[in-house]
Order: C-alpha cells, then sequence, then structure tokens
C-alpha cells in the first residue's frame, strides 16, 4: 500500500507523534520555500536549482538525524536554523553586500581563532589532551579552523601588503596554520591544499602567468613530476598515523561491500552509524580481512567519508539529490575562480573566500565528517549561500532587482 510517509517513519515504534509534526512542518517549510521563490524571484532572487536541492535534502537529513542515537531537540533546532539562515541570506543579498568589508571579517575571523587557540592551549595544557580545545577531538578543532582560515588567504592575496590590517591579517593566518600543523591533521591541510591552491591559481596575475609558461609539453612534464611528488606525500600521510589511515581504509571498504548489496535501496537514513559494527562483524566471519585490518579496526560509528555513507543510506536513486547538490555546489565554487571579468572589492574577495570554503569543505569531506561539525558546517551553509546569491545575481538581466 502506497503512503506519503516513508514506511520506516510509519513502522518504527520509537517514533513519536512530535517528530511526525516535525517531519511534516519541514516538508512544508520546505515547499512554501521554494514557491516563494517562483513567485517573487523578479522582486528577490532567481530560483535556481541548488535551493530547491537544498531544501529536499534538509528534509532528508531530518529523516537521518531521527533515525540516529542524536534524536535530541538541541540538534534538530541546529539544522533547522541552519536551514532558516541560508535562505535568510538568499533572500537579503542585496542588503547583506552593503556590509561586505575585508576588514571586519579579517577581524572577526582573528577574534574567533585567537580565541580559540588560547582555550585549547589551555585545555590542553590542563588535561594533557590533543589540541582540541571546545571541541569533540582535534581533527574537529582542525577543520574548524581551516575553514576560518581560507577567506583570511583571500583578503591577503587580494589585499596589498601594507597596514595594520594586512599585518593582523598575516599574523592571525599563521597561528591558523600553526594550530593545524600541530594537530597533524591530514584532512584539514588536504582541504586547504586543494581550495589554497583554486584561490591561489584564480588570482588574474598568477592565471596570466600560468597560461603564458604553459603549452602541452611543459603540461605533461609538471604532470609526471607531480606523480611521484604527490607520491610521496601519500605514503608520508600514512606513515604519520598508520593505524588511522587503516582504519579509515577498511571503514571504506566495508560500506562499498554494504553499497554493493544494497546499490539501489540503500540501508536507510543514519543506518551507517548504527549497523556500521553489524558489517564489520560480517566482513571479518567471511574470512575478507587481513590481519593489519584486522588490527585496525574498531568500534567505530563513522566511515569518514560523507559520499560513501550518503550512498550507503540513500542508495544510487535516493543520492541523486545529494549528488546533485554537490556538483552544483562545485560548479558555482569553481565559476567564482575562473570569472575573468571580476572587479577587485571587498564582495568579490570574501565571496572568492567563501567560494574556497565550499571547495575546501567537500575536500575535507573524502577523509572526514565536517558535515557533523555545527559551527564548521553552519559556515559551509553561510559560505555557499554568499556563493549561490552572488552567481545568481551575474545571471539577472540589466533593468530588473
Amino acid at each position: 500500500m502506497f503512503s506519503f510517509f516513508p514506511e520506516y517513519i510509519i513502522n518504527d515504534s520509537v517514533f513519536s507523534g512530535r517528530y511526525l509534526v516535525l517531519y511534516i512542518c519541514s516538508l512544508l517549510f520546505a515547499i512554501f520555500t521554494i514557491i516563494y521563490q517562483i513567485l517573487y524571484k523578479c522582486r528577490k532572487i532567481y530560483v535556481i536549482e541548488i535551493d530547491i536541492l537544498y531544501s529536499g535534502i534538509f528534509v532528508l537529513y531530518l529523516f537521518s538525524i531521527l533515525k540516529t542515537d542524536y534524536r535530541s531537540s538541541l540538534f534538530l533546532m541546529q539544522y533547522i536554523a541552519q536551514f532558516i539562515i541560508y535562505f535568510c541570506i538568499r533572500l537579503n543579498y542585496d542588503t547583506l553586500r552593503k556590509y561586505f568589508r575585508t576588514e571586519w571579517y579579517a577581524v572577526l575571523a582573528g577574534l574567533l581563532i585567537i580565541t580559540h587557540s588560547i582555550i585549547a592551549i589551555i585545555m590542553h595544557v590542563k588535561n594533557g589532551y590533543g589540541l582540541a580545545g571546545v571541541f569533540k577531538n582535534s581533527n574537529y578543532y582542525a577543520c574548524y579552523i581551516a575553514v576560518l582560515f581560507l577567506p583570511l588567504f583571500a583578503v591577503l592575496l587580494y589585499t596589498k601588503p601594507k597596514g595594520k590590517l594586512w599585518w593582523w591579517t598575516c599574523t592571525v593566518a599563521i597561528i591558523a596554520l600553526l594550530n593545524i600543523v600541530y594537530t597533524c591533521s591530514r584532512t584539514a591541510i588536504l582541504g586547504i591544499v586543494i581550495a589554497g591552491g583554486l584561490l591561489l591559481a584564480s588570482k588574474p596575475s598568477i592565471r596570466k602567468k600560468i597560461r603564458s609558461y604553459y603549452n602541452m609539453k611543459r603540461l605533461v612534464l609538471t604532470v609526471l613530476v607531480l606523480i611521484p611528488v604527490m607520491s610521496i606525500l601519500v605514503w608520508g600521510a600514512y606513515c604519520v598515523k598508520p593505524v588511522s589511515v587503516g582504519g579509515r581504509i577498511l571503514a571504506w571498504k566495508i560500506t562499498l561491500n554494504t553499497i554493493r548489496t544494497h546499490l539501489f535501496s540503500g540501508i536507510g537514513p543514519g543506518q551507517v552509524a548504527n549497523m556500521y559494527n553489524h558489517f564489520q562483524a560480517q566482513y571479518f566471519s567471511a574470512g575478507l580481512g587481513s590481519i593489519p585490518e584486522r588490527m585496525a579496526a574498531s568500534e567505530s560509528r563513522q566511515i569518514f567519508n560523507w559520499y560513501l555513507e550518503i550512498i550507503a543510506e540513500y542508495g544510487l536513486i535516493g543520492a541523486i539529490p545529494f549528488v546533485l547538490f554537490w556538483y552544483y555546489s562545485i560548479k558555482k565554487a569553481v565559476q567564482t575562480f575562473v570569472e575573468k571579468k571580476l572587479t577587485c572589492n571587498s564582495e568579490t574577495v570574501i565571496v572568492k573566500g567563501c567560494a574556497a570554503i565550499v571547495i575546501g569543505f567537500l575536500t575535507m569531506s573524502l577523509t572526514h565528517f565536517p558535515q557533523k561539525i555545527i559551527p564548521t558546517f553552519l559556515l559551509f551553509n553561510c559560505a555557499l549561500a554568499f556563493v549561490v546569491s552572488y552567481r545568481s545575481e551575474k545571471k539577472q538581466k540589466p533593468g530588473r532587482l
């Protein structure tokens, strides 16, 4: 019998009436948001595909939250708040852009980084634990600092190296990098290298030099040189924490086996956290695990890859909205980087920094789960809203608001 509500909601004895009300409200809110944009796009903003995908994914994520152990009102309200903040930025971008100042961001981000650094050092000295501060572990902390660092790097690239602001930004950026290096977070370093490299290559003067220098022969030679260099770096990352890398590779192998078994339907939202240990036991009982894999195995509830987690939970069909969302997010961020006719002002510098946040966040999602770190995910949502609003505004025809 066909039902409007997902089957697991109806059959779940734990599921109470308040969650059913929340499900209905979130669905209606998403539909209302889309209709509002369609009706008023000529006055406010242009409706684009990423807003619809964002609304749909928000509803799906509520399902996931309700099926995990994070079934708390505070956690639910945080996701709802991020959804509202995203569309508040989208609907009020014209007003917000008037207040874009690189100085303001540099000061605010600098204060956040310095404050968190002081707290992390105090707690590290007091408790003898890794540099994590108010976060659960050092990886969480490093991902958060990396997201704050990327727009600061954009400010350094696009502002003249003089004055107190530039030296303040440079000092804070160095403090952020020292924090990340001390935590030995390869995830944060990977995000900074990829996003920072794109940010650096997008600077007009550097991009012009790259285009004038490279031809096909030099490009092939560069690739041949980079392959062994990257191999050495990957091996070095493995040698720093071999058990951690082995645990991640094991988690990815088990998840790939799970995806192959439940290719189209998936195992259900939120079930990776609940079922991973069961799938791991099946993997070893089938005699598939090697001795190093058995040593790296742990009672983990995470697989350290957002993309594999989504495909395993929702299946190939259910993951389509997520795949499209990732594609359009990357596309709009890259379009911001490669924009040719770009006036260098506070707005473009901040938007380029926000584009770097989007790329860095999605890169870090390959080896960690920054989407489950609420402050980091909030910064990603805000950055995506600014990038999308900036890109959609450039599509508007002359004379339209």
